[in-house]
């Protein structure tokens, strides 16, 4: 080792250690100014995050100019002096007289990384360290630690070198940087503590924009999300472009969700509602609804529900704008007020239904298959993982399973396919079943569109459309805002119609003269419009007017029962928005007639199924 003071004479003629770090922080910190100035003992130090590399990165031991620093230079001239030099040689040198100094690569390479205080001060250390966290070689080193090369012509296996340590200190420092990196991201991707989502703050949200604060607040949580959207035998083909997704409509894929309700005032189940429910129900299967039953149900509903289409009509001429009600001198009268609620269910800030979203995922809803992997993620995302946890939940839970029509038609079958299983965890048997109201409201939206669609050149709906120029309502769909569009279009020629019955029924000119009769006279013309324009009672009368011979007046006979259909719509409608569940269910018997009438057997079975658990199969507490 007669060599070395020799090279370190060398190295100090090169450098001036003492003039190159005098105007240094002698506490032994090199860096600059970080986000976290607070002081921390070495060995705490356990992380670097990649942004502190890049703005701690020894940069105080650069030169004042614009080229490489002064270490990088001079390994660079180093490595020029060495080519064609024995370099073995020359580190096991090194490493001998590390024997002989009592050091080894680790006491070495910790104290020369801050791990003595001593070390720290001392110039030479300092400058040798920025060498070697600047230099080109530091990436090629960490690499071969963590991926040893192995020679071609052994068959022994590759050394593990520093992988499982380089590969849990990746994985924290990526968890570290996601993390500030959403913390960045978050106050544009958040909304008011307690207030609704409001519609400008969805209509003005866009893919572009929050690509754009992830570029710049979270790039390397984009880059990740990036790199795992590509594999790297894709990166080839060019024409594909992770970002580009949303545009490429032709591309299929799945995203099913779940979203769980909680309503926070609502009574507890008692222990016995699980057990009650199958034995009710196992009940109710031997004693289904009859047809005469469903048509009991319905006459049982009608006064209630006459009362409110009543009170619809009269809504009809109270919000004209010829009425002016503002102005109207009965306008405070208690006759005028709406009918009470069949069974409103309680509002307010206490009773607000709480919504927690589940994680999409990729997987279809088109069979039995695909409703059974959906039961089990969605289980296990609440939590009911194992055995013994499934097995609770089937004997003394119950869990209420609200879709759409071919959600609950496929969870139906299930339970129907499993009825003879082991368990009732297997057999489903825990749950209830039942449709989503939008979707029924939908339906009679559709099912009103076919029945009284018409022609051009007629009387129907699309002569209506036409004439209010309301385009793309003439045949239904199911994408885009067909509902949202049909249901304003159904409301405005309801309006229409019924707002003309008033001036009939009223022999007035305009409905500005109706201001003059008292709010007791006006709902009883709105009770007399109802019977002789907008009832079966009126239809009825028509048809045995014709048997006793007189001529059918079919245009009327067509605008009658349009008046009466489409006001169950609206009635119902704005019951479903109320939360008047008892409207609800009177509606159920007139929707099953309707359904079965106009050849829809998916809801005209779903909603006899529901008039079957809420009649014959589900306990009170259940309903």
């Amino acid at each position: 080792m007669s060599s070395q003071p020799t090279h370190e004479n060398e190295a100090n003629e090169l450098v001036n250690w003492d003039l190159l770090f005098e105007d240094r922080d002698y506490t032994g910190n090199e860096f600059g100014s970080s986000d976290d100035d607070t002081a921390t003992e070495p060995e705490e130090v356990t992380h670097l995050t990649p942004m502190d590399m890049e703005n701690d990165n020894e940069s105080d031991d650069e030169t004042p100019s614009s080229g490489d620093p002064i270490q990088v230079l001079r390994t660079a001239t180093n490595r020029q002096k060495l080519i064609g030099q024995d370099l073995t040689a020359k580190v096991v040198g090194v490493l001998e007289y590390m024997d002989v100094l009592g050091l080894d690569l680790p006491i070495f390479m910790d104290a020369l990384s801050w791990g003595d205080e001593e070390c720290n001060q001392n110039g030479k250390v300092r400058y040798q360290r920025s060498a070697l966290l600047h230099s080109v070689e530091l990436p090629a080193i960490l690499r071969r630690w963590s991926k040893p090369p192995i020679s071609s012509s052994t068959k022994k296996k590759r050394a593990r070198g520093a992988s499982p340590v380089m590969h849990q200190f990746a994985l924290e420092l990526v968890e570290e940087i996601i993390d500030q990196e959403l913390e960045n991201l978050a106050p544009d991707l958040k909304s008011p503590v307690g207030d609704d989502v409001r519609a400008e703050t969805l209509t003005s949200t866009g893919f572009e924009g929050m690509q754009a604060s992830a570029e710049e607040h979270a790039p390397s949580c984009l880059r990740l999300l990036k790199t795992m959207a590509t594999r790297t035998r894709q990166k080839k083909n060019t024409g594909k472009n992770p970002e580009k997704r949303i545009d490429n409509k032709s591309e299929f894929g799945n995203g099913t969700a779940a979203t769980v309700y909680v309503k926070p005032d609502a009574v507890p189940l008692s222990e016995e509602a699980n057990i009650n429910l199958k034995k009710q129900r196992a009940e109710g299967l031997k004693n289904p609804l009859t047809g005469l039953d469903v048509v009991d149900l319905a006459q049982a509903a009608y006064p209630r529900i006459l009362t409110h289409t009543e009170h619809q009509v009269l809504r009809f001429l109270l919000e004209a704008p010829d009425f002016d009600i503002q102005t109207y001198s009965g306008r405070n009268s208690d006759v005028l007020t709406p009918p009470p609620p069949v069974n409103l269910l309680p509002s307010g800030p206490k009773h607000v239904t709480r919504q927690f979203l589940l994680g999409t995922v990729n997987i279809p809803e088109a069979s039995y298959e695909d409703h059974e992997r959906l039961i089990d993620e969605w289980f296990n995302q609440l939590g009911w993982k194992n055995p013994r946890e499934r097995m609770k939940l089937a004997m003394h839970g119950i869990v209420a399973w609200v879709g759409d029509q071919l959600t609950v038609d496929r969870l139906r079958g299930l339970f129907k396919f499993r009825a003879e299983d082991e368990n009732s965890f297997e057999r489903l048997d825990f749950m209830v079943l039942t449709f989503g109201w939008l979707h029924l409201k939908m339906a009679f939206a559709n099912s009103l569109h076919k029945q009284y669609i018409g022609t051009s050149r007629g009387q129907g709906l699309r002569h209506a459309f036409e004439t209010l120029k309301r385009k793309g309502l003439t045949k239904v769909m199911t994408a885009g805002p067909f509902h949202h569009d049909l249901d304003e279009a159904l409301h405005h020629v309801a309006e229409a119609h019924l707002r003309e019955d008033w001036l009939n029924i009223a022999g007035a000119k305009n409905l500005g003269e109706l201001r003059k009769r008292s709010p007791e006279e006006l709902v009883k013309l709105a009770t007399e419009l109802v019977q002789h324009h907008a009832s079966t009672e009126a239809l009825d009368d028509m048809d045995q007017a014709v048997q006793n011979g007189e001529p059918l007046d079919a245009q009327k006979r067509q605008l009658i029962m349009w008046n009466r259909d489409v006001l169950h719509y609206i009635v119902l409608a704005g019951a479903i928005r109320h939360g008047d569940v008892g409207l609800m269910e009177d509606f159920l018997p007139t929707l099953f007639f309707r359904f079965v009438g106009g050849g829809n057997s998916n809801y005209s079975t779903e909603v006899l199924e529901l008039l079957q658990g809420l009649n014959r199969e589900w306990p009170d507490e259940i309903k």
